[in-house]
């Protein structure tokens, strides 16, 4: 195991659960904890307005309710640094629409000279009294804040219910210990993340040479065969006349087949489902009004129906399903699709349009040889994403503990 995939860990030798604790408004915390208020450790300033000086390249980042709520992914620029913010201030949305999850989310500045704070977003900069990091950690998403939103109207927080948050307070000592700990798994969450984003690149840049033949495998050498959706597959309409028992399913751009009434929290067919079609194990089925954009999947249970709306089809044996399915993913062939589609706002793919698509095939062994490394490359993407998800549940079960005293650490 190399460095970038080693855990983030606490000794467990230098922790100690202590039997002194007393109780709060707020809770049972350690006898050497205080509760104090936000504005008893903190200075706070609103954002304000830049909309007029939006740059396509600024030099500043404007720190806006969309930015903190998608951990920078989304943003915008500015040339002039209208309310400066400075490395290890916090940044707290204060406006949201009814039960949404960008209130109270907050932003730790992590330099100086490169945000400006946007209006409807506040600036809680912590004093000498307490560690940046350390309240961070307590205020984001805080629930206390969240209380304020009763899911009917925009919720808009108020600068004293800002400060009036109630803070768990440590000796300084091990507000800075607790900080060190929750850092460390949060650069690990980082470097997953990072790992993510650069497989799914590499994935989607080796799909795209693979399926295509632009690059070939060592030990293929053959012509590919140009051939069109007709001569590798076949369209069927399988009505359901004798009403088997089955599941519905639905087909979803995101999850392919998935039950009716997960999807929709309900199944929404009617008492009559002869005109609804019968899938199969290993047939293909998808949504003609939605397949630009990914409704089109691969039925891997034994019997299911479905709306009579969806186009069903099943390869033959001149293509592998698992390469037809990777096929189906490339943009050569989401381009495809949006070019022989037809209609106007939504497009429209019926069979007929459908079966006249261009596809290059290798012989089945280069096709399965294919498969292979491509699943490979998937797995271990899954692999990351599987110890993403570990990494960030072990860090909101260390919150749990360390942000309430249930476990302490040793400062010594």
């Amino acid at each position: 195991m190399n460095n970038t995939d080693a855990k983030p860990t606490i000794n467990h030798k230098n922790t100690q659960t202590l039997n002194g604790y007393k109780k709060t408004a707020i809770g049972t915390i350690p006898e050497d904890w205080e509760v104090k208020k936000l504005f008893e450790i903190c200075n706070f300033t609103n954002g304000k307005g830049h909309e007029q000086i939006i740059e396509t390249s600024g030099k500043y980042i404007l720190v806006n309710s969309k930015f903190v709520s998608t951990q920078g992914m989304i943003f915008k620029t500015i040339d002039t640094n209208l309310c400066p913010l400075k490395k290890n201030d916090i940044a707290i949305v204060m406006s949201d629409v009814p039960n949404g999850k960008a209130i109270a989310k907050c932003f730790y500045v992590d330099k100086d000279d490169l945000y400006s704070l946007n209006q409807r977003v506040g600036n809680i900069r912590i004093n000498s009294m307490a560690n940046s990091t350390f309240i961070y950690y307590q205020l984001n998403r805080n629930k206390y804040y969240l209380k304020f939103d009763d899911g009917i109207k925009q919720t808009n927080l108020r600068k004293d219910e800002v400060l009036n948050c109630p803070i768990l307070f440590p000796p300084l000592p091990e507000q800075h210990k607790i900080a060190e700990i929750l850092s460390t798994w949060d650069d690990a969450i980082a470097k997953c993340k990072a790992t993510i984003i650069s497989l799914k690149v590499r994935n989607k840049g080796l799909s795209q040479q693979l399926l295509t033949g632009k690059k070939r495998l060592e030990g293929f050498n053959d012509k590919w065969t140009e051939t069109t959706i007709e001569k590798i597959t076949k369209n069927f309409s399988n009505k359901n006349k004798e009403l088997i028992d089955a599941r519905i399913y639905s087909v979803t751009n995101s999850n392919g087949f998935v039950y009716q009434s997960d999807h929709f929290s309900r199944e929404v067919a009617g008492d009559d489902l002869t005109d609804y079609k019968i899938i199969r194990k290993n047939e293909f089925a998808y949504n003609p009004a939605r397949i630009n954009v990914g409704s089109i999947a691969f039925f891997t249970d034994e019997i299911g129906i479905i709306s009579s709306l969806y186009v069903c089809f099943k390869t033959n044996d001149k293509v592998l399903n698992e390469f037809f399915i990777e096929w189906l993913k490339i943009e050569k062939t989401k381009h495809d699709i949006e070019r022989y589609g037809e209609g106007g706002v939504r497009i429209y793919l019926w069979y007929d349009l459908f079966k006249k698509l261009k596809i290059n095939l290798p012989s089945i062994e280069e096709q399965n040889a294919i498969v292979e490394v491509l699943a490979a490359a998937n797995q271990e993407l899954k692999n990351y994403e599987t110890k993403l998800e570990a990494l960030q549940l072990q860090k909101k079960g260390l919150m749990q503990q360390l942000l309430t005293g249930k476990i302490r650490v040793n400062v010594k």
